[in-house]
């Protein structure tokens, strides 16, 4: 007897949801097919109905992930970014709000390392267009790759600090470091120093 696509998807909605609880609490070194059976009230057997293997749910979780997140941020930005830092900056923060804390853990130490390269592939094409950059521009992936990398550190920085101020300060300082620079923020000159 084939199972209804709506018992269906909430079956594998369950086993998602139970293994992103015991990801978070345990790390994925601690998460087994048999802690996550439990957890969601199902047999082994109903996991591999879903999934191949506890990465294979990983992968499937985060694509799903990114996908929204391509589709929230094209659809924010399809008449382009805004003209300023701060409605920049909140739309920024609220597409990120939407994930509560899913894309920080898996950005973190514990997170899954290769989640870096896929959100940095998902994001780049959007910055990309609403930039204005062209892919012959000298030394774009270096540029690219430097703010992503510096965007990507500040934003574990924060999560590992409690979330210490708002995402849309967090993002209003990341936007200004990316167009101006540590010294242009700080408003200092290079090697500057007491001079006595």
């Amino acid at each position: 007897m084939k199972k209804q696509p709506e018992v269906t998807a909430q079956t594998r909605r369950k086993l998602m949801d139970s293994f992103w609880q015991l990801y978070c609490d345990k790390g994925m070194s601690n998460v087994t097919v048999g802690s996550l059976t439990r957890m969601a009230g199902f047999n082994r057997s109903t996991f591999y109905e879903y999934f191949t293997d506890i990465y294979d749910l990983l992968e499937t979780l985060e694509d799903e992930l990114l996908a929204d997140l391509e589709t929230r941020m094209e659809s924010r930005f399809k008449e382009g970014f805004p003209d300023n830092f701060t409605e920049f900056s909140r739309s920024c923060a609220q597409i990120f709000s939407a994930y509560d804390d899913k894309i920080y853990i898996l950005l973190s130490n514990r997170g899954d390392p290769g989640f870096h390269a896929k959100l940095k592939q998902k994001v780049e094409p959007v910055l990309l267009k609403n930039f204005g950059f062209s892919i012959t521009e000298p030394y774009l992936e270096y540029m690219i790759t430097f703010a992503f990398s510096a965007m990507i550190g500040m934003l574990n920085l924060w999560y590992e600090n409690g979330k210490e101020m708002s995402i849309e300060t967090l993002f209003q300082i990341m936007q200004s470091l990316v167009a101006n620079g540590v010294l242009g923020v700080t408003k200092k000159t290079p090697f500057e120093h007491g001079t006595e």
